[in-house]
């Protein structure tokens, strides 16, 4: 049995032209036809991809800044004002426990080192009352072992006495813990003015080292 040859009606009285145009307009029919299977085919990651306009990112939100510090810090003519209240007190009524003074800037405090602290409180007390705007709370009160009257009549006794070394100057070590005393590098390492030092300064303790002469103004 022979196969059946499908036949086509051909259109011979129209003109070419306007064969050509229905032919190119089946063949794009065709193609969008083919894209729209594509599309379908793909997913719905592919018709984002042609059919949506790509969304952008959404950067992360800049950090917050860090809040600054609630309290403010005392100037530093505020810390001098207080120590200086509380040195008056020391020299005072309190000369009898009364060791030394340190501002601590970093701190934003002022250590104030006595012989007995209980008391040490009280001189703090007795320092508000005289002077209202001090801001107290920034006392830090701490244990010496010498007050600065002990401590400044060894140092008359040092500088006025008759000694195997010249002596350039003699000062209060750090926490009222004694005398720094200065010579010169040979005479920092003389036992025997180490000996004569002793001898002068009775209990209070006495740290030589080398230095130079202090200059006259």
């Amino acid at each position: 049995m022979g196969r059946e040859k499908c036949s086509r009606p051909s259109n011979r009285g129209e003109p070419m032209t306007t064969a050509r145009n229905r032919r190119g307009l089946g063949l794009g029919l065709g193609l969008a036809a083919a894209g729209l299977l594509a599309i379908t085919a793909c997913g719905s990651t592919r018709q984002s991809a042609i059919g949506v306009a790509p969304v952008a990112p959404i950067a992360p939100a800049p950090a917050s800044p860090s809040p600054e510090p609630s309290g403010t810090p005392m100037s530093r003519p505020g810390l001098s004002d207080l120590a200086s209240a509380l040195g008056e007190q020391g020299r005072g009524a309190f000369q009898d426990l009364y060791g030394s003074l340190e501002l601590e800037n970093e701190k934003n405090t002022v250590a104030l080192y006595v012989t007995d602290v209980a008391r040490g409180r009280a001189l703090v007390d007795a320092a508000k009352r005289a002077h209202p705007g001090i801001d107290t709370a920034r006392v830090r009160v701490e244990d010496c072992p010498f007050t600065k009257a002990e401590i400044d009549r060894a140092m008359e006794a040092v500088m006025t006495a008759k000694l195997p070394a010249k002596i350039f100057s003699a000062s209060m070590a750090p926490h009222a813990t004694g005398l720094l005393v200065e010579t010169d590098e040979t005479s920092a390492k003389s036992p025997a003015l180490q000996s004569a030092l002793v001898a002068v300064a009775g209990r209070i303790p006495v740290t030589l080292k080398a230095g130079q002469p202090v200059q006259d103004a």
